[in-house]
């Protein structure tokens, strides 16, 4: 069973969430959001166990297998390095970077915790396996 939390409380987030329900080999564990009282209302809303309080609980969360980061586009690139330090699998929305150092940046947290994978939506063609140095 894939245990997963969210970040962000977006329509795009709940779409998601409403996949992990329907799927008999996940489970929504609950969210993080920037308001605490909104992040804990989506989490009861969609039959999650609780919600989180920050970014360091949600990361050191024993559990919580992947995390999927639905936040504003500017905090995708921290978030992500605090769940691949986590030893989190990560699924981020796209822009995932800005630079091609924060991307490098990424790949040496994926090398350190090879346990962790990252996938991003680069376009509506699919997901790019960040810790694949070829693509």
């Amino acid at each position: 069973m894939l245990r997963i939390a969210t970040i962000g409380t977006s329509m795009i987030t709940d779409d998601f969430i409403q996949v992990v329900n329907a799927n008999d080999q996940a489970v929504f564990v609950g969210t993080l959001s920037r308001d605490a009282n909104r992040g804990a209302a989506f989490t009861a809303e969609r039959d999650g166990e609780r919600n989180f309080t920050s970014l360091d609980e949600l990361a050191a969360a024993a559990d919580v297998d992947a995390v999927y980061i639905g936040s504003p586009n500017a905090l995708h690139y921290e978030q992500a390095l605090a769940c691949i330090a986590g030893g989190k699998h990560v699924i981020v929305e796209k822009p995932f970077c800005a630079t091609d150092k924060k991307l490098h940046r990424v790949r040496v947290g994926l090398k350190r915790e090879p346990a962790s994978e990252i996938l991003w939506q680069h376009d509506a063609s699919g997901l790019v396996d960040l810790s694949d140095d070829t693509q």
